[in-house]
């Protein structure tokens, strides 16, 4: 995936079949401002973290969050 400077620079990814990386980063931050207001309204979200089931709460992404990760796959942890 690269380090996250370079994730930075490149261009967001698109929702269309079209997007051209499986894994990106994206830099909530520096979004032009309609996405920021966007982001900064409250709507349900599913965090999986360390308990999990856990309700969907309204979260303010924008808020909440200084990065999007998005990874095409992830597999389970292994205790080595």
């Amino acid at each position: 995936m690269g380090s996250p400077q370079d994730g930075a620079r490149r261009p967001a990814p698109t929702s269309t079949p079209s997007t051209r990386y499986r894994d990106y980063l994206v830099d909530l931050r520096t979004l032009p401002k309609q996405t920021r207001d966007w982001l900064n309204v409250a709507r349900p979200t599913r965090d999986i973290g360390t308990a999990y089931p856990w309700p969907d709460l309204p979260v303010k992404l924008g808020a909440a969050y200084d990065v999007l990760i998005h990874l095409h796959r992830v597999t389970a942890a292994h205790l080595r």
